[in-house]
């Protein structure tokens, strides 16, 4: 029994080492019984009954788990610098929102525990006032309410006023992560192709699955983790399909995704930029996103006329069993809304509805009560050195033919006829994986 423990620990030891979520409700590790024969869900209580699926997640052999061998954990954090850079990365991220005091305890934290306290807001980098905000907003409102008269009350007041921001990090070592992340795909891509064709030593095998536990790699098709033996399952499939391309086959869990973006130095060399967004294709229009988050304030408020949200004044008690009891009830779910009938009409009729028709519904369904919100612009000074850079952001998320980022297209577009008929066919091997006929 104290042996087990100690294995435990050190799996756990390990998984924080690498930011592994060795939890039974990670979405990335529901699936491993269908992607590894003959293993259970992952219980760090009860490693010795699951120790190959263990082996395959960690990329070592049962006998380094048994023996709780330390080398090869530190072999693989020396091997791929990303762990160590993504530790920096996170540090610097804090540094960006924290004031100067909040900035010693952040790095004495993140030198002497390995940790950081909390996330800091944002706005404490900026000297704006609650009364400012407020008149900011109001003459924003006033401007727009030219051409959208009912987004401004003339007649009353702003109550639950509350603004936030997203901020720029200085990462120096941006660049060097980026090719560390770039160099990890790469070097899962060949070991996936080497595996395939059955050409791959034990030892890279390991590495392999290290990597897919590292990357959060998935088969697109089942979602499954695309660890060594899934490949080995898949095989034939994967050969009768006849492409050549990584990317037609696997994908990077969004997890996986660090928002380099969020850092100055992104932007200053494009060609790192770009085999990123290849990576990560919808990374284009959340990069836009995140300049829109940058230099603006999102602004929530209601004017003093709204009614009261109903579960106002309630404690967390009282508010979870009300929710527990429209549950049952299925209030949550059976409200008609205009966004459905607009839907159902759409099925019956098959006319396609316009954004209009679609924006139009979804503010008839926004509860009178519910926050408003507003992007108040930044003023020049308030975005100070960081111009430069929001500068070059803009331009990598124009059109290409403007010097812009290119998205590469999906391999097999999702829902045609090609996508589905590769999803059944891993489906019936899944659950054979997984020790039924289900779907066989």
């Amino acid at each position: 029994m104290r042996h087990e423990k100690k294995i435990s620990r050190y799996l756990q030891e390990s998984a924080d080492r690498f930011s592994l979520e060795l939890d039974e409700d990670d979405l990335f590790f529901e699936n491993l019984p269908m992607s590894i024969p003959n293993s259970k869900p992952l219980d760090l209580n009860d490693p010795i009954d699951n120790l190959y699926a263990f082996s395959v997640v960690f990329g070592i052999t049962e006998e380094d788990i048994l023996a709780c061998n330390q080398s090869v954990i530190e072999s693989y954090y020396k091997k791929y610098p990303y762990f160590y850079l993504m530790k920096k990365l996170d540090v610097a991220k804090e540094l960006a929102k924290a004031t100067p005091e909040q900035a010693d305890n952040i790095l004495h934290n993140s030198i002497f525990n390995g940790q950081i306290n909390h996330p800091h807001p944002a706005l404490s980098r900026y000297s704006i006032s609650e009364e400012e905000l407020k008149e900011r907003l109001l003459q924003y409102l006033k401007e727009r309410a030219k051409y959208f008269p009912e987004v401004y009350h003339k007649d009353e007041t702003v109550t639950n006023l509350s603004a936030c921001t997203a901020i720029v990090a200085d990462f120096p070592d941006l660049p060097l992560l980026l090719k560390e992340f770039v160099r990890m795909v790469k070097k899962a891509k060949h070991l996936f192709f080497k595996i395939l064709k059955k050409q791959a030593a034990q030892e890279e095998r390991r590495d392999y699955n290290f990597l897919v536990s590292a990357l959060r790699l998935r088969d697109i098709y089942s979602r499954n983790p695309m660890y060594a033996d899934w490949i080995d399952t898949i095989a034939e499939i994967i050969e009768s399909e006849g492409s050549n391309d990584f990317f037609s086959y696997v994908k990077l869990d969004t997890f996986s995704n660090f928002c380099p973006w969020c850092c100055k130095q992104f932007a200053d060399d494009p060609s790192l930029a770009q085999k990123y967004i290849k990576i990560f294709p919808t990374s284009k229009q959340n990069m836009l996103n995140y300049y829109r988050d940058c230099t603006n304030f999102f602004v929530t408020y209601n004017w003093s006329g709204d009614p009261p949200h109903p579960y106002a004044g309630l404690s967390d008690e009282e508010l979870e069993e009300l929710m527990e009891e429209e549950f049952e009830q299925g209030i949550l779910f059976d409200t008609p809304s205009a966004i459905d009938e607009l839907w159902e009409n759409c099925m019956q009729t098959g006319k396609i509805p316009s954004q209009n028709e679609i924006d139009m519904c979804l503010e008839k369904d926004t509860p009178a009560y519910a926050l408003k919100s507003a992007y108040i612009p930044k003023t020049q000074e308030e975005i100070g050195n960081d111009a430069e850079y929001f500068s070059k952001l803009a331009k990598l998320c124009r059109a290409p033919n403007q010097g812009g980022l290119v998205v590469p297209r999906p391999a097999v577009d999702m829902g045609s006829r090609e996508f589905i008929d590769r999803m059944i066919a891993r489906h019936k091997l899944s659950h054979r994986n997984a020790g039924d006929d289900y779907g066989v």
